[in-house]
């Protein structure tokens, strides 16, 4: 019977495996400390294979289990770790082609996607329609609920789908230039206060001082006229 076929990044996690086994016995070491070689080995291969964290960790704890279950039931420390490679051969092109399978999915959504929302109106960020956008946005909505939500209430006649991400990406980006243009105006108005407020003031202190020099010359000139009235009736 011919053997099965390995897939062969899966084959190189194996042999590396097996090869850290078997060094760790022939130093010495017991089947736990062997394994726990193989573990490692097996673990910084496959974190080169592109899995991600929670597959990688399937992977891991399922060939764990198989080894620990083997001891459990008499088998040998080599013949437990050739049923837990078994076992990581099959986790491996399981979770392999459930990725294939989702990225076909994924691709398959984006050519549903095609159909593109109408958005003329967010090429100028100052239109109605974009103001629309940044009032749903900012009471919650993320901004393809809110692009949905304009272009029903602009087209509720058309039927489209959902937007494409270009799109979105673009749409942030208005968004974001409308919020920046905003921010700055307000910024400048707040400026132009503080400058008005500051010359108000300075207004105001120019007006008590000149008020009090007044009050000062004309004290002293009603010292000077009582100074005379004196002098003339001495």
């Amino acid at each position: 019977m011919e053997s099965e076929k390995i897939e062969p990044k899966a084959e190189i996690a194996n042999n590396s495996a097996s090869e850290a086994f078997n060094n760790a016995l022939e130093d010495g070491a017991n089947h736990i400390v062997a394994f726990d070689a193989a573990i490692n080995s097996i673990t910084n291969t496959i974190n080169q294979m592109g899995f991600s964290e929670e597959n990688s960790s399937t992977i891991i704890n399922s060939f764990s289990n198989v080894f620990n279950q083997a001891i459990s039931n008499g088998s040998s420390p080599q013949e437990a770790l050739n049923l837990a490679l078994a076992d990581f051969n099959e986790s491996y092109d399981e979770i392999k082609n459930l990725n294939k399978n989702e990225n076909i999915s994924d691709e398959k959504n984006q050519e549903n996607s095609s159909e593109k929302f109408n958005l003329d109106f967010s090429y100028s960020p100052n239109t109605p329609e974009m103001n629309m956008i940044n009032d749903a946005i900012n009471k919650g909505m993320s901004v393809e609920e809110a692009l949905k939500y304009v272009n029903d209430k602009m087209f509720p006649e058309n039927v489209q789908g959902p937007p494409t991400l270009a799109e979105i990406n673009e749409l942030k980006s208005n968004s974001i230039k409308v919020s920046e243009d905003k921010a700055i105006e307000s910024d400048e108005k707040e400026l132009s206060q503080i400058e008005a407020d500051m010359d108000a003031e300075d207004g105001n202190l120019l007006h008590e001082t000149t008020s009090e020099l007044d009050s000062n010359q004309n004290q002293n000139d009603n010292d000077s006229s009582s100074d005379l009235k004196d002098d003339d009736i001495s």
